[in-house]
């Protein structure tokens, strides 16, 4: 008679990695340092984002809307220098509300200022300098090392 042991999805344990200590590890998302209030404000709008941001995974996330409903996206691409940390935000249309649908843009958030930069543009241009088409400023409501 032989007995083994196995996981309960019938592969053998590997020793110190149990299958919830795996898929846990799969699961995890990024750890947000840093938390950031946003004001962009032209002749007609006013608008307020929040970002959470994680230098360490390079990922950020961005709260808010443009003129319509409230939506979250995780950012495509980020780039964090001493002065400042841009992000690129790709976002899909909404079948049903095409008026509400969030267009692809990036942002600079100055580090020493706190100015907030928002440009309109096609996600594989992300980085190509252009001037922004709003401003504002931010505040820091956490922040480790902005």
């Amino acid at each position: 008679m032989f007995l083994g042991g196995c996981g309960q999805d019938l592969t053998p344990h590997h020793k110190g990695s149990s299958p919830t200590e795996t898929f846990r590890e799969e699961s995890v998302s990024p750890q947000y340092s840093e938390h950031l209030l946003c004001t962009l404000r032209n002749e007609t709008n006013q608008w307020q984002h929040m970002y959470r941001l994680s230098f360490d995974d390079l990922v950020g996330e961005f709260v808010g809307g443009q003129g319509g409903r409230i939506s979250t996206l995780q950012s495509t691409a980020m780039q964090v220098s001493p002065s400042r940390v841009a992000m690129a935000f790709e976002a899909e249309s909404s079948s049903l509300q095409d008026d509400l649908e969030l267009r692809p843009f990036r942002v600079h958030l100055h580090r020493q200022t706190l100015v907030y930069q928002w440009f309109w543009v096609q996600a594989d241009k992300a980085f190509i300098p252009a001037a922004p088409q709003l401003s504002g400023k931010c505040v820091l409501l956490d922040a480790e090392s902005f």
